[in-house]
């Protein structure tokens, strides 16, 4: 353009192929496919004013090719000043067009190479520098206390410090914390879910709950810091104990005025046991595992979590004389090898939580509770029992009959309870090893059940304040071995059968407020052991 200084470079006919230059092509109003030829700018077409610059290039140049010839089917104009092009830019340019110049692809491909080698290192450093800046875990312990030499059902297992425990092998570094919490947490969850634990991934997500507590001590505050991957026992073993000691107001527990326990120490979980000669605490089998747990008149509040049933080794679980409330956790029927089990004097309530078939017990004691509902019928078929207290409860219905059962039981006492009024079930007859029965203090009615004389290893009987009627027969003269005999608050009548002469051990007797008539019994003065006797308000 002359008004700019540059030459302008016309179209031309017959460009060789080795030419530079510009060749102006026609605008895209134009008709037609042909090239018209001119000899001067004043004979070109009006509508061919545009000129597109064209490259003549090598095989190898092929991607500059590609472009001009975009270029030119998308319409795109260039201005040519001695044979150079000079690119223009408009506000509304077609999508595609670039100022940025064409890189070669192996340039691209060769950078993001580099970085992706990059990030991969990146990636396998920085962790390996976080873990190696951690404290490894340590497996030796020192047990706090001995375990009690006097006690029968004292453990054989104890960890030193010289030897790792059984069965672990020597712990890798600890993972960042973040992905350790995942890890456990992923765990617990599984197992839980896998042991029918209700509330087990809920709770973990609540931040103020026991459970929620526990992970983080296992986590972060457990100077143990146990290897998940090579002792899940131990850690899943110190989660539950440090969720009742959260559940349980763990930090004001005690033993005695000096007494105290080392629950959430640095020991083995073995070792967890009171400071004072004496069996509380925490004991283990030899495979350390819990096998024991004896918390009783330890200041024990709240609610027991349902985590206790992570301990699948427990054998004997004491909790007596505590302050325990809410309903006794579901998951008690998943201690599989649990045979001694005493919830005395709580403050528990709800209903019994026992399955079917599901325990070997040998002993239950859930006294002086708050517990209602009936009696499940998954006790009668604990076949291994031998003692079951269940006195001063609300339980109602009737007293089932399958008692009859449980013919290796030694001693039941029901008394002080809401059952049903109904006669005393027949079956107990068949329960010949019963020493003691207590069944006083409900609302059993009917004639006095003569099938108690069956019971010949008797050495104490319960039947006081009931509604019984009838006379007493005089085969209870056959119970030679009972020492306590009470009857007092019935509606026993006639002559008590004088029979005291065959029964030389009894030491208390109980008669009073019934409607007995006729003679004090003469044989009584032949009861050298008697200590206590009540004939009140009869007609004796």
């Amino acid at each position: 353009h002359p008004s700019r200084g540059g030459t302008v470079l016309e179209r031309q006919v017959g460009l060789s192929q080795n030419s530079n230059g510009a060749l102006s092509l026609p605008g895209p109003a134009e008709s037609g496919n042909s090239v018209p030829t001119h000899d001067s700018t004043e004979d070109m077409p009006s509508a061919s004013n545009t000129c597109y610059s064209a490259y003549l290039v090598q095989e190898a140049q092929r991607r500059q090719s590609s472009s001009a010839s975009w270029q030119i089917q998308n319409n795109e104009t260039e201005r040519v000043y001695d044979g150079v092009t000079v690119r223009t830019v408009n506000k509304g340019k077609a999508r595609g067009t670039s100022l940025i110049p064409d890189v070669p692809r192996w340039k691209i491909c060769a950078c993001l190479s580099v970085t992706i080698i990059v990030c991969v290192i990146i990636a396998i450093l920085v962790p390996a520098a976080l873990r190696s800046s951690r404290r490894p875990s340590t497996l030796s312990g020192e047990p706090s206390t001995p375990v009690h030499a006097g006690s029968s059902y004292a453990p054989s297992w104890t960890p030193s410090l010289s030897s790792p425990l059984p069965s672990m092998s020597p712990v890798p570094s600890i993972l960042p914390s973040s992905e350790r919490l995942l890890e456990i947490k992923g765990l617990l969850v599984s197992i839980m879910e896998t042991d029918s634990i209700s509330l087990g991934f809920e709770s973990l997500e609540d931040t103020s709950s026991p459970q929620y507590n526990a992970l983080l001590w296992v986590v972060e505050g457990d100077d143990r810091q146990v290897n998940w991957l090579n002792d899940t026992t131990s850690l899943v073993q110190r989660f539950a104990l440090a969720t009742i000691y959260f559940a349980t107001g763990g930090d004001t527990w005690k033993h005695d005025e000096e007494g105290e326990y080392s629950f959430l120490s640095s020991d083995h979980e073995c070792t967890w046991r009171s400071k004072n000669e004496g069996y509380h605490g925490v004991f283990c089998d030899d495979n350390a595992t819990i096998s024991e747990i004896e918390l009783g008149d330890s200041n024990m509040t709240g609610t027991l979590p349902e985590q206790l049933g992570l301990l699948t080794g427990l054998n004997r679980l004491r909790l007596p004389r505590n302050e325990l409330t809410g309903n006794i956790p579901k998951s008690v029927s998943n201690l599989r090898k649990l045979e001694y089990l005493s919830f005395y004097a709580n403050d528990f309530t709800g209903p019994l939580p026992f399955e079917k078939n599901s325990l070997p017990l040998k002993s239950i004691d859930i006294g002086s509770n708050i517990l209602s509902g009936p009696i499940p019928e998954a006790f009668f078929t604990y076949t291994n029992l031998t003692d079951f207290w269940l006195q001063f409860n609300l339980l109602s219905g009737t007293f089932p009959s399958e008692i009859g059962n449980l013919t290796n039981l030694e001693r039941i006492q029901a008394g002080a309870n809401s059952f049903a009024r109904s006669p005393i079930p027949s079956s107990i007859g068949n329960m010949t090893w019963l020493t003691y029965l207590g069944l006083d203090r409900n609302s059993f009615s009917g004639s006095f059940p003569d099938f108690i004389c069956n019971l010949t290893s008797l050495t104490i009987l319960k039947l006081n304040s009931n509604r019984l009627s009838s006379t007493v027969p005089s085969c209870i003269g056959e119970l030679k071995q009972l020492r306590h005999l009470f009857l007092s608050q019935n509606k026993l009548t006639g002559t008590f059968p004088d029979v005291f002469g065959s029964m030389p051990k009894m030491s208390m007797l109980l008669i009073d407020a019934n409607m007995f008539t006729g003679r004090i019994p003469p044989s009584i003065d032949q009861l050298e052991d008697l200590a206590h006797i009540s004939i009140a308000n009869t007609s004796l």
